[in-house]
């Protein structure tokens, strides 16, 4: 939407000036990136300018408001949305990719004390073994993110709270000030393992894509992460996270880092709330690994391409039907 505004000086002139609509029906002009903002930030860091150069050439400003949304206001909404993909379905997919990657499951096993069912249900979980990724480029939402506490961000962020949530007061406006200056100070210490990642790999953030958050590879790890954890299966390697050896080792390595112990079963549900702060995280992984079980001495019978089309197909029908079917409940403030 965009409104009329008057110039000052001996002409006027018309500006377009884009504007959202909150769910509350009130107008709050769209903050646009401020990379001057970011260059400051940076260099009071004291990143290399030669760095910060590299940054500026790469930086994306698409998905700016997205990506802002996402990471501060997006928990507003949060459920359980880890235990119901628990499934048969699952649990398949994770015996397939045991299989199929018995050799670098065996090292992480003998190396880390690591299930190898724990790591392919993570890996699963996090990515559906690599199948998904995400499309947000990685070192834009890191740049967007220093970017929170900037006052017109802010302000836009508190006036965009009804989209996420009918319950709302003063003290959630506070919180949400807090969370952007808590977001912008971590996004600044990821650019910081960004620069350890460019000294080693000049050319990787260019076009690394990932999640909403940042993550990247099958094992979603955060820049800090794969500085600090990420470990190549072959010697003398550098890790590759889109593979799916570096990736089975390097989940092992970070949870035995936070204190994963074979042996302690309590130890395993902390070590992987260290990986994602969720209980119901942790639980969804717990209760994959134990359907998997142990690796299997045979393959494992695949899925024929009719079957997945059939399932497919199921599924579509019933995303119709629910279409269709008239809805019982009235509709809230706040929500769709």
């Amino acid at each position: 939407m965009y409104i009329l505004t008057r110039g000052l000086g001996p002409f006027f002139a018309l500006l377009l000036l884009p504007l959202t609509v909150n769910a509350a029906g009130n107008h709050s002009r769209l903050p646009e990136p401020d990379w001057a903002y970011v260059e400051k930030k940076l260099s009071q860091a004291k990143l290399p300018a030669v760095f910060i150069k590299e940054m500026r050439r790469i930086y994306n400003p698409k998905d700016f408001i997205k990506t802002l949304e996402l990471n501060v206001l997006l928990y507003l909404r949060k459920t359980d949305y880890h235990q119901p993909q628990v499934s048969p379905n699952a649990v398949d997919d994770i015996k397939r990719f045991l299989w199929v990657n018995q050799g670098p499951f065996k090292e992480a096993e003998k190396k880390y004390g690591v299930s190898p069912a724990t790591i392919s249900s993570l890996l699963w979980l996090e990515s559906r073994h690599g199948a998904n990724k995400g499309s947000f480029h990685v070192a834009s939402v890191y740049l967007h993110l220093v970017q929170a506490d900037r006052p017109t961000v802010q302000r836009y962020l508190k006036a965009t709270l009804p989209k996420y949530t009918s319950n709302y007061d003063k003290g959630t406006q506070a919180k949400i000030t807090k969370r952007t200056k808590t977001k912008a100070d971590w996004a600044l210490s990821e650019v910081k393992a960004m620069h350890g990642i460019h000294k080693k790999h000049p050319t990787v953030l260019r076009e690394l894509k990932g999640s909403f958050a940042g993550a990247f590879g099958m094992a979603q790890f955060l820049p800090s992460s794969y500085l600090n954890f990420a470990r190549a299966y072959k010697k003398g390697h550098s890790p590759d996270l889109n593979k799916a050896p570096d990736a089975i080792v390097s989940v092992a390595n970070y949870l035995k880092q936070h204190g994963w112990r074979n042996v302690q079963h309590r130890s395993h549900k902390r070590a992987l709330m260290r990986y994602n702060n969720s209980e119901d995280y942790a639980k969804a992984i717990l209760s994959l690994a134990s359907r998997a079980g142990p690796p299997l001495a045979s393959a494992p019978k695949p899925i024929s391409p009719k079957a997945i089309q059939q399932q497919k197909k199921s599924q579509a029908e019933a995303a119709a039907k629910a279409k269709r079917k008239p809805s019982s409940t009235k509709k809230t403030k706040g929500k769709k």
